[in-house]
């Protein structure tokens, strides 16, 4: 039965490659129903759960995407040991998550939803340190939410992990409240980055 699971999801990743995302969730679908313990197939359901829309198909279910990314941030954590990639996963599983939750916070208002995105970022945080993206998403959460303490430190962080998230953090609106502060800290990484 695993091999068959592994089949189906081999199927679904080559058909997702192709852009024929319709038929890669069938496959992957198939593949979590065989085995529900894969990480990467819970993954690749949440994927397409959390962001599958086009003019052709609507897979949107951020709630139904939330307990993939929950299930194979489970699994692979378990995995750890015997699947060297199965740590990265974990964090971007639990990345994904929070981002679900986040989204369902700012659909609905629910600060509970907000709270979960918060522990799941600070989850990855812990235990994956070096996770730019879990400081970027809290500060998000955090700063759309009305608590901007911290959301700069947060910020730091995720530009001194990867340097890239200046562009992200300069486009991303939520972060308009704190604009100011946002300006200074990119002003004084460029002084940094000057002076070396």
């Amino acid at each position: 039965k695993l091999a068959q699971a592994h089949e189906h999801f081999k199927m679904g990743r080559a058909r997702f490659n192709r852009g024929l995302v319709e038929k890669a969730f069938e496959f992957f679908l198939r593949a979590a129903e065989i085995d529900a313990s894969c990480f990467l197939t819970q993954y690749a359901v949440g994927s397409i759960l959390l962001t599958g829309k086009s003019k052709d198909y609507d897979f949107i279910d951020v709630s139904n995407a939330e307990l993939h990314f929950l299930e194979a941030a489970r699994y692979a954590r378990d995995a750890v040991e015997e699947v060297p990639h199965a740590r990265d996963y974990y964090a971007k599983s639990l990345v994904a998550a929070s981002m679900a939750c986040f989204v369902q916070a700012v659909e609905s208002g629910s600060a509970e939803k907000a709270r979960q995105a918060c522990t799941l970022a600070r989850d990855v945080i812990e235990n994956c340190p070096d996770c730019a993206e879990a400081y970027f998403l809290l500060a998000k959460v955090r700063v759309s939410f009305g608590g901007t303490n911290g959301a700069i430190e947060l910020l730091e962080n995720a530009v001194r992990r990867d340097r890239l998230f200046c562009l992200r953090i300069d486009a991303d609106r939520s972060f308009d409240p704190i604009r100011d502060e946002v300006r200074a800290l990119f002003e004084r990484l460029r002084e940094e980055t000057v002076g070396e």
